[in-house]
């Protein structure tokens, strides 16, 4: 058996990460109540470490008197060969209220796992949590007399603070926001770009209101609808229509695009926009449902009003069971929903880290687009931002749904927000020239 890599140095250990595929570290220095009977917090104050660490479907738990979210957790310890040993009973806890979130079951099923750190509340323990890029964990625990536990207790005024958790630099890796960047000063340096979209088949055109973001995508080698989770590394690409490049943001962002989960849309979308969508203009076949809807505001178009159930705005918690946000009609009736565990899931599944890129467009002789030398990065989200800012009407559940003779087309159910509220969404926000 090799040394036991919990006794090796600082480097050699984030460098055993690094070789696994681990891309982004953090440490906890963990309390002597952070252990496997109390569950140790990952997060005190704000939601954001769910943007950060990857996790299965969120769903609602009601063993408590408030509201509480859970959902499992990809964990591996690193055993003492170096291998990776699978911690089937992890998960996620999420108490809203306070709010705050907490690892549990992070011991149950392993035979090689730091039972005995993990268990005790000997001070000066180290938890380290490496994220891959394949969306799992690797995490390793140090007892506090190990060299690379009295290497990061010297150096932790270094690291960038992740609320309770700090941000590690791994050996031999480099900066995903510079190759980011690198990639985007390439696209902006393209100059005029004909509107496409990259597709398994290769580029094709592109035509439609949503071919600014498209064409961004297939310029930087991204297929459209590719994957669930960020388009570039650990970033979503977002693309929104300036009038120049050294103005204030002027358009519209698509934020992400989740059906609703409840109510009649859920049960017969044909009837769904039958009933409350409106007769297309040029064609008799047609009805249409693709009006903005603001929380608070009734759509006059489709006669519905937007409503968050469950969630206490001058508190900016969740503060009841069955959150949701809905679509009802003047009678109350119920005809779309999202619940906040999906709506929680798709949020931070996609916007742990977001680049926001201004893009010109002319449609003469054909449609092209340039992009923008200056991006806005934002880091940091948590859904009680999402929340706050759909509360405010700043963020609009603006569809694109169509039905003619009786069959769906068309089923955008997208969140879209102004270019300039999008700072509100994220804790850390950065203007970044392209290189």
């Amino acid at each position: 058996m090799s040394p036991d890599v919990l006794d090796q140095s600082l480097d050699n250990i984030l460098g055993l990460l690094a070789s696994s595929g681990v891309v982004r570290a953090f440490l906890k220095f963990l309390a002597p109540n952070d252990n496997s009977k109390n569950q140790p917090y990952l997060a005190k104050g704000d939601l954001s470490v769910l943007s950060m660490l990857p996790m299965g479907t969120i769903s609602e738990s009601r063993e408590g008197k408030t509201p509480a979210f859970r959902a499992s957790f990809p964990l591996y310890w690193i055993t003492p060969d170096g291998s990776a040993e699978p911690a089937p009973g992890s998960k996620l806890i999420v108490y809203p209220k306070y709010p705050e979130v907490r690892l549990s079951g992070f011991l149950q099923g392993t035979r090689h796992a730091p039972n005995a750190l993990m268990a005790s509340r000997l001070p000066g323990r180290i938890l380290i949590l490496g994220v891959t890029g394949d969306r799992r964990v690797l995490g390793v625990t140090l007892h506090p007399d190990s060299p690379a536990a009295i290497e990061l207790t010297k150096r932790a005024d270094g690291f960038e603070r992740q609320g309770v958790l700090f941000s590690i630099p791994l050996v031999g890796t480099t900066n995903s926001r510079d190759r980011l960047l690198s990639l985007l000063g390439e696209v902006h340096r393209a100059r005029w770009t004909n509107s496409v979209r990259l597709t398994s088949e290769g580029l094709v055109p592109c035509i439609g209101t949503n071919c600014g973001g498209c064409t961004l995508e297939a310029l930087m080698g991204i297929a459209s609808n590719s994957k669930p989770g960020p388009d570039f590394e650990d970033w979503e690409i977002k693309g929104h229509l300036t009038r120049g490049f050294d103005r204030s943001p002027t358009g519209q962002v698509t934020l992400m695009t989740p059906a609703p989960t409840g109510g009649l849309y859920k049960e017969d979308a044909v009837g769904f926009v039958q009933r409350f969508g409106y007769p297309d203009r040029s064609n008799a076949g047609r009805r249409n449902f693709s009006s903005p809807h603001r929380v608070g505001q009734r759509n006059a178009k489709t006669g519905l009003t937007a409503s968050l159930i469950g969630f206490d705005l001058d508190e900016g918690t969740i503060a009841g069971f069955d959150g949701r946000l809905t679509l009802t009609d003047d009678d109350g009736f119920q005809a779309a929903a999202w619940d906040f565990p999906s709506l929680m899931e798709k949020w931070i599944g996609k916007h742990s880290k977001a680049a926001f890129v201004p893009y010109l467009s002319k449609p003469v002789p054909h449609q092209q687009y340039a992009f923008g030398h200056t991006i806005l990065l934002g880091e940091g989200t948590d859904f009680f931002l999402f929340l706050k800012e759909l509360a405010a009407g700043h963020v609009a559940y603006d569809p694109g749904i169509w039905v003619e003779n009786g069959r769906l087309g068309k089923a955008r159910s997208q969140f879209r927000v102004a270019a300039r509220y999008v700072p509100n969404l994220y804790r850390v926000v950065d203007q970044a020239s392209v290189r």
